[in-house]
């Protein structure tokens, strides 16, 4: 036995060489499934693990409907934390502070929004005496149009004593009762609605590093000043605002004649004094939302060259505060796996307060505005860009903090429903918009009693829960036990964010033109999106290996199995010498043996530098290679062992009676023939394209739905841009894998089909007409091959993948194969034709030597 292996090496060598290499080749692709694999889960789990905790771990909120929140329970708003006015008392505060493992409890307290004194604007070259038409303009980008928020103009005297006499200034002074006698302008820095919310120092501090982010000033504290007899607050304020608004000012002077008698004016004074000429004097273009105006005390002197600052005092003065209402949501779509869609409730503008503003509003003032006896003295500002997490898991430099920093909302269509480069929406002045910025005012929780009495409310409670630094499942059950507990003693709403991560929602607003925001992209927070992540990775990452795997097991399942169907007569010449199947069997089960610790000892040479695999890697490659090798030898020597010496002499072959079933009346029922003739060839074939294409689609199926999964979430597509180079690594080998396969099958068809060729040539047979006969039998195949594939593959799908597929992915699969194969073919035939016209060549220069 060990004879004949020698003699059958020594003949067959290039042939064992090729088997060898093909074995090899599995346990190389072993090894870098593996690397690749361990590569991805280690980039996709550090990921996770850098980023799986949020900037808290609990948010409590009073219950909101449904319409406010927009989804189910699991999905957070962007700045959520300061959507209501209060609903948690200072005892719920307390009660929490109380739970077991409650580590941090920050409170937050909404107040309103409030207006900031105005500034007066004055023309500085403005000579008394004399008539002038002042014109207003204040306009604010949000991202995409500039809207005008006001625009008026009105005439004004500035008095002077030698006006007195004059028919225009009695007139006037009769219409409206009262003298103007102060520079012709304008109040400036409006609208101006201001946010302000109030914080626990001590516990914010243990949150967020405020304080850090000073500027200048002095962070926050319970101190609070009378004067005369009115209460002032101490607030620190948002150093720099994310405005674009601008206020236009100008003055003409108004050329009036000397003598103006009734006669001159017939209607109204105004009427008059538009109609005469006029010069301007003065302009001013300024953006008192800057952070140099903002909260200035002061008054504006311009001209055309310019304007100066005139400060004074504090000025004491009630806070009127506005309360408006949280957006309510309608939503329009929401299915698995797909982006949620929902409508911004839009509402009429019916404050008497915004007359002249034209922008969509889509809150509304809840209840009267009301003045209280207090006002503001800014001691500090900060800088929000300053502002960290201390629990900063979750956390990138540039993403949004809590309530310090604006949420990223981005405009991906206008108003026609057009798709545009995603541009950020900003906030404008007026805060019954769709998006109001950031707070503007940080006080304390003490001073919140000067609006709402001894009992402050509080609009939510942010909680870190202890020792749940490490991402797994005992933290979460950790936190999910403080948040019952929470629920329990409070009644409240909570929300877990351990595990978190910011999701794409889209939200419809108002706009209707090129130029207006139609679909904002925004990122809430969707429960447990880290760990979905961790499992839709682990799941395509184990199908993808498992392709990989198919393709090499079927690779060398074609080898081994058409290098024994070769030797076929050899095993034929054997039996007929004497040997029985047994002694044959055991040959063959000597050479598994050997040719199975190929892989093993490439697996061990490679690991020497990759130092990855462990002793079950090896077992496992050992046993798969070991069940390969079985499969394939007892498939390839099945035929030979069980004919007769006689029949096995015969080569592959088929029973006689069943092809005579198919009657031969023509080129296509003549391929089908020889299709039947060889069922191992053309089956093997046929299974090779089926199973390709199968793992093809349900491989491409899967990775783009986890491309897709992973963009619904920001985290998850960060993950994704690392991913897909490993991912496409793996399906390029894959695919390689299975061309080569191909192209190897194809070649051992038409290798060994070649002394029937020249048997049909020698019947009279054209070179086209057996290059035709070869590219209809691979048609036939491939297409066999390619549908069933293709349909077991979308039928999986469906059936328990629930994963949508792109009707072009599945025709793409389909005709691929075909195409390739045909080309192969093509490829093939013209060898044959070369081969014929060579052959052709030489016989005629034999002849003629």
């Amino acid at each position: 036995m060990i004879l004949y292996l020698k003699s059958s090496f020594s003949v067959r060598w290039k042939l064992y060489v090729t088997l060898v290499l093909v074995i090899a080749c599995l346990g190389i692709g072993y090894l870098s499934t593996q690397v690749v694999t361990e590569r991805i889960s280690i980039e996709a789990h550090k990921d996770l693990e850098d980023h799986w905790r949020y900037q808290y771990d609990i948010l409590v909120t009073p219950e909101l409907d449904q319409e406010v929140r927009g989804l189910a329970d699991g999905w957070v708003t962007p700045q959520s934390s300061i959507a209501s006015y209060g609903g948690i008392s200072l005892e719920d505060w307390e009660a929490i502070k109380e739970i077991d493992g409650v580590e941090v409890a920050a409170p937050v307290s909404m107040l309103g929004f409030f207006e900031f004194v105005g500034m007066n604007s004055h023309s500085s070259n403005a000579q008394p005496g004399n008539w002038y038409e002042i014109h207003k303009q204040v306009t604010a980008f949000d991202g995409l149009k500039s809207h005008t928020l006001s625009e008026y103009s009105f005439i004004s005297e500035y008095y002077s004593p030698d006006m007195e006499e004059t028919y225009l200034y009695q007139r006037r002074l009769k219409e409206r009762g009262y003298p103007i006698n102060v520079t012709p302008g304008s109040s400036v820095r409006y609208p101006n609605e201001m946010l302000l919310v109030a914080i626990d120092p001590e516990m914010e501090e243990k949150l967020f590093n405020v304080s850090d982010s000073m500027v200048s000033g002095s962070y926050l504290d319970d101190f609070t000043a009378e004067v005369a007899s009115m209460p002032v607050v101490s607030v620190i304020a948002l150093q720099q605002p994310s405005y674009e608004m601008e206020e236009r000012i100008t003055v003409h002077e108004i050329s009036v004649p000397e003598d103006v008698s009734s006669d001159d004016v017939l209607g109204r004074t105004d009427d008059y004094l538009n109609s005469l000429p006029k010069e301007q004097i003065a302009e001013l273009t300024i953006s008192t939302m800057d952070r140099d105006l903002r909260y200035e005390y002061a008054d504006i002197h311009f001209d055309d060259d310019g304007y100066v600052k005139v400060p004074h005092n504090l000025k004491v003065v009630p806070t009127e505060i506005i309360k408006f209402s949280p957006i309510t949501y309608d939503l329009i779509e929401h299915n698995e796996g797909e982006l949620p869609i929902l409508q911004a409730a839009i509402y009429r503008n019916t404050s008497e307060f915004y007359d002249n503003i034209h922008v969509p509003f889509y809150r509304y003032e809840m209840g009267q505005r009301r003045i209280y006896d207090f006002t503001v003295d800014i001691i500090g500002y900060y800088d929000s860009s300053k502002i960290t997490p201390n629990y900063e898991g979750a956390w990138e430099q540039g993403d949004p903090v809590d309530i310090y920093t604006p949420h990223h909302s981005m405009i991906v269509k206008n108003g026609l429903g057009e798709e545009i480069k995603p541009t950020p929406l900003l906030p404008i002045p007026v805060k019954a918009s769709y998006y109001p910025g950031a707070p503007d005012m940080l006080t304390t929780l003490e001073n919140v009693r000067h609006v709402y009495g001894d009992d402050p409310p509080l609009s939510s409670i942010r909680v870190v829960v202890s020792d749940v630094d490490e991402r797994s499942e005992e933290s979460q059950r950790k936190i999910e036990a403080v948040a019952t507990e929470i629920q329990e003693k409070t009644g409240h709403h909570v929300e877990i964010m351990l595990g978190s991560s910011a999701s794409r929602v889209h939200v419809q607003l108002a706009g209707t033109e090129v130029d207006e925001a139609g679909t904002v992209e925004e990122g809430w927070q969707q429960r447990g999106v880290s760990w979905s992540i961790g499992n839709q990775i682990e799941q395509t990452n184990i199908l993808l290996f498992v392709y990989l795997l198919v393709i090499s097991i079927i690779f060398c399942f074609t080898v081994i199995t058409h290098s024994l169907l070769n030797r076929s007569v050899d095993f034929a010449m054997l039996r007929a010498i004497g040997w029985p199947r047994t002694k044959l069997m055991m040959s063959l089960l000597l050479e598994v043996v050997i040719i199975s610790f190929i892989p093993f000892i490439v697996l061990w040479i490679g690991d020497l530098w990759m130092n990855t695999l462990q002793f079950i890697d090896y077992m496992v490659i050992w046993l798969i290679t070991f069940f390969i090798l079985v499969i394939s030898y007892g498939t390839g020597g099945f035929k030979a062992l069980k004919l007769s010496p006689s029949k096995g002499l015969a080569g592959e072959g088929t029973d006689g009676a069943f092809l005579r079933v198919i009657p031969i009346r023509g080129i296509l029922s003549y391929v089908v023939h020889q299709l039947f003739r060889r069922p191992l060839r053309f089956g093997l074939l046929t299974i090779v394209i089926a199973l390709t294409t199968f793992m093809l689609l349900l491989t491409l199926a899967t990775q783009q739905s986890l491309s897709d999964f992973l963009y619904l979430s920001f985290l998850g597509e960060a993950i994704d841009l690392k991913l897909s180079n490993y991912q496409t690594a793996l399906l390029f080998v894959s695919i390689l894998l299975a061309l080569i396969n191909t192209f190897l099958l194809l070649y051992l068809n038409f290798s060994e089909r070649k002394k029937e060729f020249y048997i049909f040539r020698s019947i009279g047979w054209s070179t086209k007409q057996i290059q035709g006969l070869i590219h209809l039998e691979s048609i036939i195949v491939s297409v066999a091959g390619s549908l069933l594939g293709a349909l077991g593959g979308y039928y999986v799908i469906h059936s328990f993948l629930v994963i949508p597929i792109p009707f072009w992915i599945v025709g793409s699969i389909i005709v691929l194969p075909v195409l390739l194969i045909s080309l192969y073919t093509f490829c093939f035939t013209a060898k044959l034709s070369m081969n014929t016209v060579r052959k052709n060549r030489n016989a005629i220069f034999n002849r003629g030597t």
